[in-house]
């Protein structure tokens, strides 16, 4: 259920986690998020999630596209993943990045995957590139000012927080909704998802 291609559920869980935590993210590092101005695809109706932008540290727009992994579905649950801590979220970033980078600079945009699992783990591209630059620029900031480093660990730990805790509403969502998915059909009957 947490996969369902058909569960109107999966774009929610997307898009509030975008919303609500990697928007007050990038804001707070002094971009603008806009939503509307974000096909950089020009001969298809593929989209990102976002267009970035901060004049003070880039003339150039950063194209934003957010993914939800389950780590459970089939396509996941090989050798590779059980030994490779990073490998759905990886998976996911090679994959996006596949998809959207060469058209996002054709349009003079950075091109920046965000993905996640519905358990809560973050890719490490965008770990590397946005989070972990930010928590030591604050760290760094804290202790030449004498402080203990605390604000930077708890802002840090808040930001993981808030996404595990969209991520798990989202999925609370989906596993009750009370409709039945059409592949429960062909279960046998005392195997079928009834609702609560």
């Amino acid at each position: 259920m947490l996969s369902c291609g058909s569960s109107p559920f999966r774009l929610g869980r997307h898009n509030k986690a975008a919303r609500r935590v990697l928007k007050p993210f990038y804001e707070g590092l002094g971009y603008e998020w806009d939503e509307r101005d974000i096909h950089c695809h020009l001969s298809s109706a593929k989209r990102l999630d976002a267009r970035c932008r901060n004049s003070a540290v880039s003339h150039r727009d950063e194209g934003l596209d957010a993914s939800v992994a389950c780590p459970a579905c089939p396509t996941y649950v090989t050798r590779r993943a059980a030994e490779d801590r990073a490998y759905v979220t990886d998976s996911v970033e090679r994959a996006k990045h596949a998809k959207h980078a060469g058209a996002a600079a054709a349009n003079n945009m950075d091109y920046v995957t965000w993905a996640a699992t519905t358990y809560g783990g973050w890719g490490e591209r965008f770990l590397d590139r946005r989070v972990r630059p930010e928590y030591a620029k604050r760290l760094q900031a804290e202790k030449k000012a004498g402080r203990s480093g605390w604000a930077a660990i708890q802002w840090r730990q808040r930001l993981y927080e808030d996404m595990g805790i969209e991520l798990a509403r989202a999925n609370y969502r989906m596993l009750s909704a009370p409709c039945r998915p059409a592949w429960a059909a062909e279960l046998p009957l005392w195997s079928r998802y009834e609702p609560c």
